[in-house]
């Protein structure tokens, strides 16, 4: 029944006499089971070796299966008709494996014809196994399965023969829990490898240099680049100017003090493609540590239907807004004109005739004076910038005037040009971020001086607030929560960007830019005479700047 022959091709050849040196026979079988996967070939080489080195007639290696009702023929040697791989048979209720499986230790067969804990299967039957012994090949929840070897003759196993079959036992579990632990992590890759080739959104991880080192199918649509086109290049390809030049200096600066403006942040940035144009979208990055190596992964977004479906929400709510402004201007303040002038008439005729209700008639017109008055601040509210193209700058010069007077502070509006803004919708949304940004500035910076500027170039339309304050951050909570998401949502519609910055000496510098590719939204007219005075101050207020502006009432 016995046979010393190997059929497996490329099998490692064992020792050509019994009872080989167990030592020898474990550091071989070692060799076997982990240089190489625990193929069916790989088992019945460890099977020969142990079937060699202990001097019995076969050896078998099963697996488990996952529901624990079948065990399969992984390897084996000296067995007639039973095909390594494809042999396999139910889980008896008593045998040899199944009650080695069960009590989980070695156990010995001494005699099959008087083993009384279990009765021998029919395999054991039909190849007239004697003597054996088994044990537990451990797996991860639960057993890999079961390693044996039987003889044909009675014998007592030694207690050493048995440990040897348990190192060896011991040597495949190993090397099974490192196929497995090695499958599972190609597994995890491969899945990562399908989420991140299939994913809708862009991702791209960048090395702390600022180069990028994959991109996936999505980022490549997004950007107008194919995947080897973006390898190996700054990432700063991906932004327009100023972002694209300051992007390294911001990196830098991270990876030295672990400031972060955008790293674990997610926040909305303008994007630029290969071809040049931009468009909005969702950034989010993360850090990692690829083993001694700083990595950075950026999920992108293109969010620009989102933007024209706000954008045109905008448009509509600011449409109905202009029109209840203009029925209180037209209809409401007219007719409480109307009866202002009645009650004049009335009251210079009651005066007439010295009636004693003249008093009374007096007061109930100065009423309807306030009521007037109210009426037309509700109407300039809800449409602060008119509808013409200067529309900001009257604006943005009243709003200035009207805060010193108020507030009691130094408040400047400067511009170096003419600027019209054709589009009322950007303009209201400048106007109410300068709002907001002078709002906080007093509220919570304690600002002094506030400088608002407007200016147009080449590439942008650019406001910028700045102030004299104790600093955005030193400044509370809520002013640079809801506040400064106020500032960023109106800034987003209008496909601009917003930066909140310390000031180069103190306070803090808002800046709101829109990009000149928004068509036809803004030019600038020819250039108005300077005011040295005015801009004395506004450079004071800048820490420093130089510029040439003027401030108009």
């Amino acid at each position: 029944m016995k046979s010393r022959s190997n059929p497996n091709r490329g099998s490692i050849p064992v020792a050509k006499h019994r009872g080989a040196p167990r030592h020898e026979a474990i550091a071989a079988i070692g060799q076997i089971a982990l240089s190489a996967e625990p193929s069916n070939a790989v088992m019945s080489d460890a099977a020969a070796r142990l079937t060699e080195t202990l001097d019995v007639d076969c050896s078998e290696i099963l697996e488990l299966s996952a529901d624990g009702h079948r065990l399969t023929l992984r390897g084996g040697k000296g067995w007639k008709n039973r095909p390594v791989g494809q042999s396999s048979m139910a889980v008896a209720e008593h045998g040899l494996v199944e009650f080695t499986l069960l009590a989980g230790e070695s156990i010995v067969l001494a005699d099959a014809e008087s083993e009384r804990r279990f009765r021998p299967t029919g395999i054991l039957k039909k190849h007239r196994v004697v003597s054996g012994v088994c044990t537990l090949i451990a797996g991860g929840d639960s057993p890999f399965g079961a390693l044996a070897v039987y003889s044909t003759k009675r014998r007592d196993f030694s207690a050493e023969e048995v440990h040897f079959l348990r190192a060896v036992a011991n040597m495949l579990a190993a090397a099974v829990k490192q196929r497995q632990a090695e499958s599972a992590v190609r597994d995890i890759a491969a899945r990562m490898t399908a989420i991140v080739t299939t994913a809708v959104d862009g991702i791209i991880s960048i090395s702390e240099r600022g180069t990028i080192d994959t991109a996936n199918a999505a980022a490549g649509r997004l950007f107008g680049y194919s995947a080897s086109e973006m390898i190996g290049r700054n990432v700063n390809i991906l932004m327009p100017e100023p972002f694209s030049a300051e992007h390294d200096g911001y990196l830098k600066h991270y990876l030295r003090t672990g400031e972060a403006r955008i790293i674990g942040i997610g926040r909305e940035v303008i994007g630029r493609r290969k071809d040049g144009t931009t468009f909005p979208m969702e950034l989010a990055v993360s850090e990692m540590r690829v083993q001694d190596r700083r990595m950075f992964t950026g999920l992108v977004r293109d969010v620009t239907e989102r933007r024209r479906l706000e954008l045109e929400i905008i448009k509509v709510a600011s449409e109905e807004q202009r029109r209840i402004g203009q029925d209180l201007h037209d209809g409401l303040c007219q007719q409480l004109t109307g009866v202002a002038f009645a009650l004049e008439v009335l009251g210079q005729k009651l005066a007439g005739r010295s009636a004693p209700e003249t008093a009374s008639i007096r007061k109930i017109a100065e009423l309807v004076d306030q009521s007037i008055t109210q009426a037309r601040e509700l109407a300039r509210g809800l449409q602060p910038v008119t509808l013409d193209a200067s529309g900001l700058v009257l604006a943005l010069q009243e709003f200035a005037a009207k805060t010193e007077a108020v507030f009691n502070v130094s408040c400047l509006f400067v511009y170096s040009k003419a600027i019209l803004v054709h589009d009322n919708i950007i303009a209201t949304h400048l106007y109410r971020i300068s709002q907001e940004a002078v709002a906080n500035a007093i509220k919570h910076g304690k600002a002094k001086t506030i400088v608002i500027e407007l200016a147009a170039n080449a590439q942008s339309l650019k406001l910028s607030i700045t102030d004299d304050g104790v600093g955005v951050q030193k400044m509370s909570g809520d002013s640079r929560g809801i506040g400064l998401q106020t500032m960023n949502y109106r800034a987003r519609v209008i496909n601009g960007t917003l930066n909140v910055r310390p000031g180069k000496l103190r306070g803090t510098i808002v800046t709101c830019a829109v990009s000149l590719k928004n068509a036809g939204l803004f030019h600038a007219a020819a250039p108005v005479a300077k005011d040295s005075d005015h801009a004395q101050k506004a450079t004071q207020a800048d820490g420093g700047r130089t510029k040439k502006s003027v401030r108009r009432r």
